[in-house]
């Protein structure tokens, strides 16, 4: 996971810069071979290329995870639907037309037409600095002035969907100015022909400071289950007591950036995340079990996904009012990643496995592929859902009455973090009954 996903951001450039809680947006100058300060010219933009964007990085790990999804034989016949499309659905239904809506088109399928939602949140995320030379504790490390002179520290925190990184300066010591760079190697740092760090060229910048004791960056970066290269460089001061400063360039401390010419020193870090995934697929019209039992407009099913370490974990499969969750080894994957949904012929639930009678108890609609093998690649269209400015208006929706009376998936106030194992009955009987094939049982997923 950790070569694809780095790969995946060599390519997309993030361009975004840190912001600071003090402001400060004015660019270095010019480079400096001693690691001073400089001021004044414009910051090289495809230096960015190396930033671990959130938003790529959620997009990157939904796709390595999402589902594939098998078809019983027989859909796509009449009102057997396929996944659609929920903002065209969202739009018909808001014109006034109520007619019934059903994909039966397998090549829109095939020809990735159709999106699959999916939400993202990371559960449990820990930093720890993995530099050797001069770390303290798990966070931070020693700022240090004309190679020797402790005068703070420089600590990384994980603070939900973004990171902190916060230069703390003691025993009178003060910032002037403060530089940064995160890459994924140190090849990707902005140097001189000589391997000296140009910092006037780090992304992110501080402006002038001057008296300030302490001074933080945030953005929105993700660095989940990779190693994050750090050179954070400051221009720092202290009153003599005369009116005079005694001023140093320093560096957070670790290993130096070259064996011989400037001082310069990076600090590395890694973070080990708790990551999950629901996936949701929309379906227009689903059809009856029996006859005027189970039919409804606007059947919103879904999956949600456990990423350990980078490594696919367990699965919880819903089915309308219940789901179950199995663990790596009971359920079929495809391509390592991708796990595989068995989706029911007329309800749509989601299951980890094939089979059914046909009938309208639980485990028992027909999700048999048979040799069609209709099956549908999710992470070939992929969209992210959101509360954003930008999001469509059928994300935003907060209603219900265009969903057949449920309201949309961001609008049910579940918490990703916090789902129950199952629900259900844990014996073989006929009306809702996940838990029977958990394999966690209802503790928390």
């Amino acid at each position: 996971m950790k070569k694809l996903i780095l790969s995946f951001l060599a390519i997309v450039s993030a361009a975004l810069i840190f912001y600071s809680c003090d402001s400060g947006t004015s660019s270095p100058d010019t480079d400096s071979d001693k690691g001073s300060s400089a001021k004044s010219s414009d910051t090289d933009s495809d230096i960015r290329d190396t930033i671990f964007s959130q938003v790529s990085y959620r997009h990157e790990v939904a796709s390595l995870f999402a589902p594939l999804l098998r078809f019983d034989q027989v859909q796509g016949a009449a009102n057997k639907c396929f996944p659609g499309d929920a903002g065209e659905y969202y739009e018909t239904r808001k014109s006034g037309d109520g007619s019934r809506i059903c994909n039966t088109s397998y090549s829109s399928i095939q020809n990735s037409e159709i999106p699959i939602y999916y939400q993202y949140d990371k559960c449990q995320g820990g930093t720890v600095v993995t530099s050797t030379i001069g770390s303290v504790g798990n966070s931070c490390v020693t700022l240090l002035a004309g190679q020797s002179i402790d005068v703070g520290t420089v600590c990384i925190e994980d603070i939900g969907d973004q990171v902190s990184i916060t230069y703390t300066l003691t025993d009178g010591w003060e910032l002037t100015e403060a530089h940064l760079w995160i890459g994924e190697t140190l090849e990707d740092m902005p140097k001189t022909k000589k391997g000296n760090p140009k910092v006037g060229h780090f992304p992110y910048h501080s402006g002038d400071i001057a008296g300030k004791t302490s001074y933080s960056f945030y953005d929105d970066i993700s660095l989940c289950n990779q190693t994050a290269y750090i050179a954070a460089h400051a221009a720092v001061r202290r009153d003599n007591g005369d009116g005079a400063y005694q001023t140093e360039s320093a560096w957070g401390s670790g290993p130096r950036i070259i064996e011989k010419g400037n001082w310069a020193t990076y600090f590395t870090v890694e973070q080990s995340c708790t990551e999950v995934l629901m996936y949701w697929f929309f379906y227009g019209w689903q059809d009856y079990c029996s006859p005027s039992l189970g039919e409804h407009d606007a059947d919103w099913e879904r999956i949600v996904v456990k990423i350990i370490d980078g490594q696919l974990d367990r699965v919880m499969y819903f089915q309308h009012s219940g789901q179950y969750t199995r663990v790596p080894g009971n359920y079929d994957v495809y391509d390592d990643t991708h796990p595989v949904v068995y989706v029911g012929k007329n309800s749509h639930g989601s299951y980890h496995d094939d089979g059914g009678s046909g009938t309208c108890c639980y485990f028992e609609d027909f999700r048999n592929p048979g040799d069609s093998n209709q099956h549908m690649k999710t992470w070939l269209n992929l969209v992210e859902l959101s509360l954003s400015e930008e999001s469509p208006e059928w994300m935003k929706y907060s209603g219900a009455a265009y969903w057949d009376g449920l309201t949309g998936p961001l609008h049910r106030g579940e918490d990703l973090c916090y789902f129950q194992g199952c629900k259900g009955a844990w014996t073989p009987v006929c009306h809702t009954n996940g838990c029977m094939k958990s394999d966690i049982g209802d503790d928390t997923f």
